[in-house]
């Protein structure tokens, strides 16, 4: 689905810091701006724009983030919210217009310069991301989980999308006091079925422990059948044949051998029985 693009321009260079702060500590950035300048949709992707310096007023595009004009602040202005902040190497708007094919200059220099808050027409934007890509390589991977969000949002209602942004400032409230870091936040992907935040965001690293619980816990081509004991799952097959998974990883077994799984079957299944030494899920090539 083409996403909507939408310039956001702040003028006051001392932001640069504030906004950079945001993106490497993972958190979002709320500002005040009037509400006339605002008509993109609900959640766009969003080019901010920033003076590259104090004595240089030229904008630069600066960060890429989720748009969102959120509820009035006052009557004259509205919160815009930015998340998933990433911060880009400055770049000046007239070498990001350089690079583009002169038919669609103009049309980003109106919205990118003269305008702020509103969309960029989508044939524009295409080639404007082409550029920005082309002078930005870094940038890539970011804009790529921004329009993976915006894809799963667009599947859902606007209640949904309220109570999924709520659940993720909770996450990441509960994180920033822990002092745990914020980063696997912006790696969210949308789950498979309708599910709480939680269930979007990758584990990150998975300890030995846990991928041995997972295959002692699993056989390809079994049904699991009960667990008689702590750490020992019996399966059956339609034959009725059955199968014994021991976890022994970490008891003497495992010191002696470097084993984590004994795998028991009948005598007909295995020429013998054995022990599997590999906790990942290729050990059950082996044993079958």
């Amino acid at each position: 689905m083409a996403q909507v693009a939408t310039v956001v321009r702040l003028e006051a260079a001392g932001l640069r810091d504030e906004l950079k702060r945001h993106a490497e500590y993972r958190l979002d950035y709320t500002e005040p701006m009037p509400l006339g300048e605002w008509s993109g949709t609900k959640t766009d992707l969003g080019l901010v724009l920033l003076p590259l310096s104090p004595e240089e007023p030229e904008p630069a595009l600066s960060f890429v983030c989720l748009a969102a004009k959120g509820r009035k602040a006052t009557t004259r202005f509205a919160r815009a919210e930015f998340t998933y902040l990433s911060q880009v190497d400055p770049l000046p708007v007239t070498q990001w217009l350089n690079a583009m094919p002169a038919q669609f200059r103009s049309h980003l220099e109106e919205y990118a310069i003269e305008r702020t808050g509103r969309p960029i027409p989508t044939g524009t934007w295409t080639h404007a991301r082409e550029a920005l890509v082309a002078l930005r390589p870094g940038v890539r991977d970011h804009l790529a989980k921004l329009e993976a969000i915006l894809d799963a949002r667009f599947e859902l209602t606007q209640r949904e999308q309220e109570v999924l942004q709520e659940q993720k400032d909770a996450v990441g409230v509960a994180l920033s006091v822990a002092r745990i870091n914020r980063a696997p936040l912006a790696a969210w992907r949308k789950p498979v079925e309708n599910a709480p935040f939680l269930t979007g965001v990758a584990p990150g690293d998975t300890r030995e422990d846990v991928l041995v619980i997972h295959d002692a816990t699993r056989a390809p081509g079994w049904v699991k059948a009960g667990e008689p004991y702590i750490g020992v799952t019996q399966f059956s097959d339609a034959a009725g044949n059955a199968l014994t998974v021991m976890n022994v990883n970490r008891h003497k077994i495992e010191e002696i051998t470097g084993v984590d799984l004994e795998v028991y079957a009948k005598p007909h299944l295995f020429a013998s029985h054995g022990l599997v030494g590999d906790h990942s899920s290729e050990s059950w090539r082996h044993a079958a």
